[in-house]
């Protein structure tokens, strides 16, 4: 049960991540033509000049793709030994003994596996592009009951904010036709004296009920996300109380 409820949290996760990018589409539109107009503005090069511009174009991707890996390590937690602590996202966790914290390399081995099951080759370019502006920080569950909980952070696009997110999020559940969602309405709530938004969903699959809550706040460019998976009534509560 706890290894299909893992796989559920992360496959709830993709769609968020997916869900970030369809604001973001008329962006890269727009960008791209804006981009298309400008080379064909520019006069074709000379032939000796081709290897020189083909050179500095791959250097510029590599420093692009070198800032853009710092970035995230800049926005990723810690562990000490069994405390989580993310001085970006401003969020301490402390794990009971009786859970397990899940590596880096164990993170990305189950969101693969997960990929590898979209429907088509249209989603998992989807998935894969909401990956590379996402950071998996943290992924922890209890060894007893499943409940796990999980740490996103996601780039924004312009259009994006809590509120706005949220509702699309709870409008993407209630529109899934294979699992019956009961959602509340989105509420502003405190984790350790930090501010989110919050969404509360109720869901049965295969006999098993699962609860989950979605929070979420933004820093800079990131909404930086907490998904939290219970089983068993009165467990969110337990489980909030771990953050400081």
């Amino acid at each position: 049960m706890k290894k299909f409820l893992k796989t559920i949290t992360v496959l709830i996760i993709l769609c968020m991540l997916v869900l970030t990018l369809s604001g973001c589409g008329k962006k890269k539109e727009e960008k791209n033509i804006e981009s298309e107009n400008k080379l064909n503005a520019i006069e074709a090069p000379s032939q000796e000049h081709t290897q020189e511009n083909i050179s500095t174009t791959e250097e510029t991707s590599n420093d692009e793709q070198a800032d853009k890996e710092n970035e995230k390590k800049s926005v990723e937690g810690k562990w000490k030994e069994n405390q989580y602590i993310n001085e970006f996202a401003k969020i301490k966790f402390n794990m009971p003994s009786n859970w397990t914290k899940y590596s880096k390399k164990d993170m990305e081995q189950l969101i693969t596996s997960v990929t590898s099951k979209a429907v088509d080759e249209e989603q998992k370019k989807k998935i894969e592009s909401a990956m590379d502006t996402s950071v998996y920080d943290m992924l922890v569950s209890d060894t007893t009951t499943g409940a796990n909980i999980n740490i996103v952070l996601i780039e924004q696009t312009e259009n994006q904010n809590p509120e706005l997110y949220m509702k699309e999020l709870k409008k993407q559940f209630e529109s899934i036709k294979e699992i019956s969602y009961k959602t509340d309405e989105p509420a502003t709530v405190k984790i350790a004296g930090e501010e989110y938004t919050c969404l509360k969903t109720t869901a049965e699959i295969s006999g098993i009920k699962l609860e989950q809550a979605y929070y979420v706040k933004t820093k800079d460019n990131y909404m930086i996300t907490i998904i939290i998976t219970t089983t068993q009534e009165g467990q969110l509560n337990e489980i909030l109380s771990y953050f400081e």
